[in-house]
């Protein structure tokens, strides 16, 4: 700013890129501030400042030796790399959910065959025994072994249904927060 001591310069452009920061600007943006005695105050930050010749935004680039074509090119340029940057973003982060979905539903199906066959294994380990031993007849296994195949279905079915909800639910999320945001 013209007219103001090299002190207060100094505290205005330390105060806006901190202004700028804390409102999660992109881009340029105007701050504006009071010179007090006792230092400057921050009033507001305006994310989209006026860009006609009347405006202030225009002066100050010509004050800091800017062109106005080159800043109105410069920030072409800025706005294709955040487009391109979300756009990259947001493919990584669905890319990276698709992947937790898969290895987490793979881990659940290693774990759920670890299981089914371990315990088959176990049942008839143990049922061999009590057959052996006399405590149990032969029929009572193969019914209890057929209960036991009942259940599995309905658990193996939930377990496949989790398998195509999943990777479903990874692709909603980031839509549901494009809209929701």
């Amino acid at each position: 700013p013209a007219g103001c001591a090299d002190r207060t310069n100094a505290a205005l452009e330390a105060n806006a890129p901190k202004a700028h920061k804390a409102v999660g600007a992109m881009g340029d943006s105007r701050s504006d501030f009071i010179v007090t005695d006792t230092g400057v105050v921050f009033l507001e930050i305006n994310t989209l400042p006026g860009l006609t010749k009347a405006s202030l935004y225009p002066k100050a680039l010509g004050a800091q030796g800017i062109a106005f074509p080159t800043f109105l090119a410069g920030q072409v340029v800025l706005a294709e790399r955040r487009a391109k940057l979300d756009f990259v973003g947001r493919l990584h982060n669905l890319l990276r959910q698709t992947l937790y979905v898969c290895r987490t539903q793979h881990l659940i199906t290693v774990c759920w065959e670890a299981t089914a066959s371990i315990s088959v294994i176990a049942m008839l380990w143990y049922g061999g025994h009590r057959v052996l031993a006399g405590t149990m007849t032969l029929g009572s296994l193969v019914a209890f072994y057929g209960l036991l195949g009942q259940l599995h279905g309905p658990i193996a079915d939930l377990i496949s249904l989790n398998a195509t909800l999943q990777p479903a639910i990874a692709r909603f999320k980031p839509q549901l927060v494009m809209y929701v945001a």
